[in-house]
């Protein structure tokens, strides 16, 4: 996996994909009062809970971009409206591989289908370091799965 990052395929990118479910969306009550001379920025500590949302991210290492998308829900639904994003968002002459973690919404018979659908795509199990581990966190061969695929989208 660092061999792909580092050095990718010609006319590819590689796109490391996470998601953080169920964060709190909180307004405060109160306006920020903004900063002064020898004086910090404060907020008040009340706020209004507005429910949560989920947040699904992938980034291209080589540039830094990052694609990024709120979602009220955290099913494979939404996650196969993020991968639509992210073809939308990459150049379409070049083709797309991604990094997953082994979650269970990238697991589905839909996204399984459609990541499998060209015949550039394969789907490699890796070790994995230990329960709550991402790719983030992971490590060069300890991250959890792998899938790498020509989007292009078929999902």
């Amino acid at each position: 996996m660092v061999g792909l990052s580092l050095d990718p395929p010609e006319r590819a990118v590689v796109l490391f994909v996470d998601e953080k479910s169920r964060i709190q969306a909180l307004n405060r009550l109160q306006p920020i009062l903004p900063m002064m001379p020898a004086t910090p920025e404060r907020r008040s500590n009340d706020y209004v809970r507005r429910g949560t949302t989920s947040l699904f991210a992938a980034l291209d290492i080589a540039s830094g971009k990052v694609i990024g998308s709120l979602r009220q829900h955290h099913r494979a639904t939404e996650f196969k409206k993020f991968l639509v994003q992210i073809d939308t968002e990459v150049p379409a002459d070049l083709a797309v591989h991604l990094i997953l973690d082994n979650y269970a919404t990238h697991k589905t018979p839909e996204i399984v289908a459609g990541c499998s659908a060209t015949p550039a795509s394969k789907s490699t199990p890796l070790r994995r370091r230990g329960r709550g581990s991402t790719w983030s966190s992971a490590g060069s061969a300890s991250s959890p799965r792998t899938r790498s695929s020509a989007l292009r989208t078929r999902v």
